[in-house]
C-alpha cells in the first residue's frame, strides 16, 4: 500500500510525484507510437491499392513494341485519372490497335506476386490532387510516376508542435542528471533544477548544486518582465535605426535595462561545433577557461579549469558534467547595427582620437578590444548569481541558441552611496538568499528565447539561470551619457568588489582617457552629471581601482588629465574634497544624470583644442 503525503518527507514525496508524471508520460508516448504505427499502415495500404490500379489501368507485364501508343504520356495521363476519380479507358485496346507492320504485343504476365496480404478497401478516400512532376532525371523514365512521397505527405503524421514553456524535455536525462527535480516558475515555464551528483563522508549521494537549487527556487517565484515594468525598456526592432539608437541611449542614461525581442538573426545557427565554426570560425582544439561547477562546489572562488571547445561542446549532453565558458573573446565581431553606436568609447574615444594622441609605440592591454566581443557557452542547469559588471560598463547580451532566464534586480528606493554599496555587498553574496531582500529591493524575471537581446546600464544587477544548453553573444562598452552610472558602479568596486563583480578589465582608463580627448570637439549636448563624473573618473583614477587590483595606467593620462582637470574647476569642484563633497549633496538623486549642459561648457571645452595637437 502507498504511503500517505503526510508520511513522506518534502523530498520523498517529490520524488513519488515525478516517478507518476514519468510513468504517465511513458504511457503517453507509447499510445501516440501505436497511432503512428496505424497510420503508416494505412500509408502502406493507400500506395499498394494506387499501385495496382495503375497496373490495372497501364496493362503492366505487356511489352509494347517500339511503335506502341502505350508511352510515359499514356501513363502520366492514366495516373492523372486515377487522382480525379475519372472513368478510365481501356489503355490496352489502345496497345493492341497499333498498325499491323508493328509486332504483335506478347500476352499479359501475370503480375508479380507481392509477399504482402491483399490490400484492403481503406477506410479513409483516396488522395486526390494534382499529379506528381515529371522526374527530373531522364534515366529515371521507367519508373512508376505515383511515388512514395506523393502519399506519404499527405497522410504521414505530424509531430505536434513542442510547448514554448517545457523545458524539461530534452533536457531531464539528457543534459541534466535524471535524478534532479523540475519546478514551475510563475509565467508557467517549466525547467529541470541545477543537480550535479556526488558523495558525502559516508558515500551517500548527494546534489553537490543543492545550493544553487535553493536559490533558482527563489526565482521561479519572481514576477514576470511586462512591458509596463519601471526599470525595464521594451524597444521594437522593427524601429528605424536612428529611433532604435536615441530611445536606447535615453533608457540607458536613465538606469533602465533595453530588451529587443527577436533582434538577432539567428537563422540556421545551431549548438554545435560545426555551428561555431561557421559562425564564428573558431577552431575545435582552441583553449578556453571555463568554470567547472564540481570545482565551484569545493571552491567557490577558485572553479577555473582549461579545456578546448570541442571537449565543451561534446560534454552538453553528458549529465556529469556542468561547465561554462565565460572567458570566449570574439574580437572579429561587432555589436549588432545600431547598437555599436552606442560604444562611445570606441566610435568617440578610439576611432576619432588618433589624430590627437597616436597609438603608435604605445603599450595597450589587449583587454581594450577582447572586452568589445564575446560569447558564452553554457551547459545545462547552471546558475549564474546576482552581481554587476566590472568597471562600470555597459553590457549588451543576445541570446544565439537556448534559452535565458534573466534576474534584473533593482532598488525599491534611493540610498546614499556609501548604503547603496553595503547593500550591494550583501545581496551579490551567493550565502545570501534572495527572498532576504525583498523588502529592499525589486526583481523580475526576463525570458530570453533565440535572437532576443539585452542591454544593461551600468551597475545592474543581475543574476541568469540556463535551463538548457545555449550560446550567447555579448559585449561591453562605454556610453557617454551614462557616466554617472559607471561612475557609481566603479564607487560600488572599489569599496567591495570580492562578490559584486564576475570578471575585472584592464583596458577601462584609457578608454576613458580617450573619451576626454574628444571632448574639445564634440558639438552635442551632455549632461552635467555625467560630464563631471567623467572627468573625475580620469583625475582621480587612483580612487576608483578596485579591491584586489592593481592601479590602472595609460599612455595619455597627462594630457586626459589637463583637460578633465580644467573642466572640473570650470564647475567650481578644485579639489578631491569638493568632488566628493559634490556626491554628497542630498539632493541629489541617486542615479539622475542631472541636467542638461547649454552651449557655454562647449565653447569653455573648445579652448583645450589648441592642447589637442598630434602628440
Amino acid at each position: 500500500m502507498g504511503k500517505r503525503k503526510a508520511d513522506l518527507s518534502e523530498d520523498q514525496y517529490e520524488f513519488v510525484r515525478q516517478s507518476n508524471n514519468d510513468r504517465k508520460r511513458r504511457q503517453r508516448q507509447a499510445m501516440n507510437n501505436e497511432q503512428k504505427d496505424l497510420q503508416r499502415q494505412r500509408n502502406r495500404e493507400a500506395k499498394r491499392l494506387s499501385r495496382q490500379r495503375l497496373r490495372e489501368a497501364t496493362g503492366q507485364g505487356t511489352q509494347p513494341g517500339p511503335s506502341s501508343d502505350c508511352t510515359r504520356a499514356a501513363v502520366e495521363a492514366a495516373m492523372q485519372r486515377i487522382f480525379d476519380a475519372q472513368p478510365l479507358p481501356d489503355l490496352r485496346h489502345q496497345a493492341t490497335s497499333a498498325p499491323s507492320d508493328s509486332p504483335a504485343p506478347r500476352e499479359p504476365s501475370p503480375p508479380p506476386r507481392d509477399p504482402s496480404p491483399p490490400p484492403r478497401e481503406p477506410s479513409f478516400p483516396l488522395p486526390r490532387g494534382p499529379s506528381p512532376p515529371p522526374p527530373r532525371d531522364p534515366s529515371l523514365r521507367d519508373s512508376s510516376p505515383l511515388t512514395s512521397s506523393s502519399v506519404d505527405d499527405v497522410h504521414a503524421p505530424r509531430d505536434p508542435p513542442k510547448d514554448p514553456l517545457d523545458l524539461v524535455t530534452g533536457v531531464h536525462g539528457v543534459q541534466v542528471s535524471s535524478n534532479a527535480l523540475t519546478v514551475t516558475w510563475t509565467s508557467g515555464q517549466r525547467t529541470v533544477l541545477p543537480y550535479l551528483e556526488g558523495r558525502d563522508k559516508r558515500r551517500k549521494r548527494i546534489n553537490l548544486l543543492q545550493p544553487e537549487a535553493e536559490y533558482v527556487k527563489d526565482m521561479t517565484a519572481l514576477p514576470e518582465c511586462r512591458v509596463s515594468s519601471d526599470f525595464v525598456q521594451f524597444l521594437d526592432g522593427n524601429l528605424p535605426k536612428s529611433a532604435l539608437l536615441k530611445a536606447a541611449r535615453e533608457a540607458l542614461s536613465l538606469n533602465k535595462a533595453v530588451v529587443i525581442r527577436g533582434f538577432l538573426d539567428v537563422t540556421g545557427f545551431e549548438l554545435s561545433m560545426d555551428g561555431l565554426m561557421d559562425e564564428f570560425n573558431t577552431l575545435p582544439t582552441r583553449p578556453v577557461g571555463i568554470h567547472d561547477m564540481r570545482e565551484r562546489s569545493k571552491k567557490f572562488s577558485n572553479p577555473h579549469v582549461d579545456t578546448t571547445v570541442e571537449s565543451l561542446i561534446k560534454d552538453i549532453n553528458n549529465p556529469k558534467v556542468m561547465r561554462v565558458a565565460l572567458d570566449f573573446p570574439l574580437p572579429q565581431l561587432s555589436a549588432p547595427n545600431p547598437l555599436e553606436k552606442l560604444d562611445d568609447g570606441l566610435c568617440l574615444g578610439w576611432a576619432q582620437t588618433q589624430n590627437i594622441f597616436s597609438v603608435d609605440d604605445q603599450l595597450l592591454t589587449g583587454d581594450v578590444w577582447t572586452v568589445r566581443s564575446w560569447g558564452l557557452v553554457h551547459h545545462a542547469g547552471i546558475l549564474t548569481y546576482e552581481h554587476h559588471d566590472a568597471e562600470g560598463a555597459l553590457t549588451w547580451a543576445a541570446n544565439m541558441a537556448g534559452e535565458k532566464d534573466w534576474m534584473l534586480v533593482s532598488f525599491k528606493e534611493s540610498p546614499t552611496r556609501e548604503e547603496m554599496a553595503e547593500r550591494v555587498k550583501q545581496l551579490t553574496n551567493p550565502s545570501n538568499r534572495l527572498h532576504e531582500f525583498t523588502n529592499r529591493v525589486e526583481a523580475l524575471m526576463l525570458h530570453l528565447r533565440p535572437s532576443d537581446a539585452v542591454i544593461m546600464p551600468p551597475g545592474q544587477i543581475h543574476g541568469v539561470f540556463t535551463p538548457v544548453a545555449s550560446v550567447c553573444r555579448g559585449g561591453h562598452f562605454f556610453n557617454l551619457d551614462a557616466m554617472h552610472l559607471t561612475e557609481l558602479s566603479r564607487f560600488v568596486d572599489a569599496s567591495s568588489a570580492k562578490y559584486v563583480t564576475n570578471q575585472a578589465h584592464r583596458g577601462t582608463l584609457d578608454t576613458l582617457c580617450r573619451i576626454v580627448l574628444i571632448l574639445p570637439f564634440l558639438p552635442r549636448t551632455r549632461s552635467r552629471r555625467s560630464l563631471i563624473c567623467l572627468c573625475g573618473m580620469v583625475c582621480y583614477h587612483g580612487k576608483y581601482t578596485a579591491q584586489g587590483e592593481e592601479e590602472q595606467q595609460s599612455p595619455c593620462l597627462v594630457l586626459a588629465k589637463q583637460i578633465a582637470m580644467g573642466t572640473l574647476d570650470h564647475f567650481g569642484l578644485y579639489t578631491l574634497e569638493d568632488y566628493d563633497n559634490f556626491f554628497s549633496d542630498p539632493s541629489q538623486y541617486l542615479f539622475d544624470r542631472g541636467e542638461e549642459l547649454d552651449d557655454t561648457i562647449y565653447s569653455f571645452l573648445a579652448g583645450f583644442r589648441v592642447l589637442c595637437k598630434k602628440v
